[in-house]
């Protein structure tokens, strides 16, 4: 079994060290913040610990390195990671810039490693699933999808909800549109924090004319992570809040002159129990062993980057006069 250490150990970091911890693949635990190191110790004995993350590089016996620090350190960690033989798992957003993003793929590649980012829903047996359900033509022409991501608290103070939220959601978007969106519309509102916003409203607009609508805010007062897709027969509804996958099947027909939809029974999906991020951990481990491509790799991770940099040159263009 190949072994791993974790890079941060905060509210996130906590979870990928369980998971890895659970895999028998956790070697090492790096974090700053030494009373969290030696809360950790007392969970996990027999770990290395330490809060330096240069002494990670040098361990031997480390195959992979997953960071979960701050989005801001994730290139500078990731590079010499990179650069010290390591294969690497890097939270999202892979990078806060595009060219910092091509840097870290072309190091994985000149020295053939494996660099995978956290884009844990892609991991979701839903999504999968939903894919199938597009391809095989069940909901017809493919008009709309919908993404919202709503919660209330953590408020950043260095990324806005846009690179906080919605690489999970391009990443979904990209992956069941099948192509890179061609048309963009961003908006942003930030109330708490100077050039922080809030709430941000995205739309993409695909080749195969496809239109996706994202929202994103930590300023609502309920948790929401829903998932839409609309089509000409149907449409399939994702609730990540209940862990809840429903097909509405419906018709769209000419009466009297006027277009009317008549909606037919709804179906719920059943979906495998798993974990996505111990899947997404086993698959990053899974990758260093037979070095395989992951999933998540380095170029999608590229690509969400792209989206991410076109909506903010809208967002921080058009302010926020609200």
């Amino acid at each position: 079994m190949s072994k791993v250490a974790c890079i941060g150990a905060g509210r996130w970091g906590k979870n990928l060290i369980r998971c890895f911890h659970t895999l028998g693949a956790l070697h090492a635990i790096c974090d700053t913040d030494c009373s969290r190191l030696e809360e950790l110790s007392r969970l996990y004995p027999g770990v290395r610990f330490t809060d330096c993350w240069y002494e990670v590089m040098e361990d031997r016996e480390v195959k992979g390195v997953v960071i979960a620090a701050p989005s801001q350190t994730h290139f500078d960690i990731a590079m010499e990671a990179l650069r010290a033989g390591k294969d690497v798992l890097v939270e999202k957003p892979m990078t806060l810039s595009t060219g910092d993003g091509e840097r870290l793929v072309a190091e994985a590649r000149s020295r053939k490693k494996v660099l995978m980012v956290g884009h844990v829903m892609r991991y979701h047996p839903a999504i999968d699933r939903i894919k199938l359900i597009m391809d095989s033509g069940q909901l017809g022409e493919l008009y709309m999808i919908y993404s919202s991501r709503l919660n209330f608290g953590r408020f950043r103070k260095v990324e806005n909800v846009l690179w906080s939220f919605a690489p999970h959601d391009i990443s979904i978007v990209l992956y069941l549109a099948g192509a890179m969106p061609e048309r963009f519309s961003a908006f942003g509102i930030n109330k708490l924090t100077a050039d922080i916003e809030d709430s941000v409203m995205v739309q993409l607009g695909f080749p195969n004319g496809i239109v996706a609508q994202l929202h994103l805010s930590w300023l609502h007062p309920y948790k929401e992570q829903k998932l839409i897709v609309v089509g000409k027969k149907g449409a399939i509804v994702f609730d990540g809040v209940c862990n809840k996958l429903e097909l509405l099947p419906h018709d769209i027909v000419g009466v009297s002159g006027s277009l009317v939809g008549r909606k037919s029974e709804v179906t719920t999906i059943e979906l495998p129990q798993v974990e996505p991020l111990l899947e997404e951990c086993r698959h990053f481990l899974h990758c260093i062993n037979t070095r395989t491509s992951p999933i998540t790799d380095g170029h999608e991770g590229l690509r969400v980057l792209k989206v991410l940099e076109s909506c903010q040159s809208l967002i921080s263009k058009e302010g926020s006069n609200l």
